[in-house]
């Protein structure tokens, strides 16, 4: 089982990795000490998720859960060229093999049980 932690969000540390059209807008909570924003961790098969909020831990273990993904290519109409790369298109490819995947998933859903029940 892999290792999960958070850390408080510290600008200058820590980058939204999955960004790649939302901006949450996390500098916001620099500015606001009464508001606490945190940044959670999975760390498993050599490589550290890093995600900004819970949802995009559930995004990922969507993305993890499922065997066969669709197709990468996006339609850009009569755009001559835009290079445009989701998060998943820039995980490392040993990530993928059916061994790993379902650790990986197993450690996302164990984050977000564990952030699930400090909630409640």
């Amino acid at each position: 089982m892999g290792k999960v932690w958070k850390e408080r969000f510290d600008p200058l540390k820590h980058q939204d990795k999955m960004d790649s059209f939302r901006h949450i807008g996390l500098l916001e909570f620099t500015r606001d000490n009464l508001r606490e924003a945190w940044v959670y961790f999975v760390e498993e098969c050599n490589f550290t998720f890093t995600f900004m909020d819970l949802e995009q831990a559930r995004e990922c273990l969507d993305y993890f859960s499922k065997k066969i993904h669709l197709s990468t290519r996006i339609d850009i109409g009569s755009a001559d060229r835009w290079e445009v790369q989701r998060w998943y298109e820039r995980l490392p490819g040993h990530l993928k093999s059916e061994k790993k995947r379902t650790k990986i998933a197993k450690s996302l859903k164990k984050l977000i049980d564990e952030k699930i029940q400090e909630k409640a």
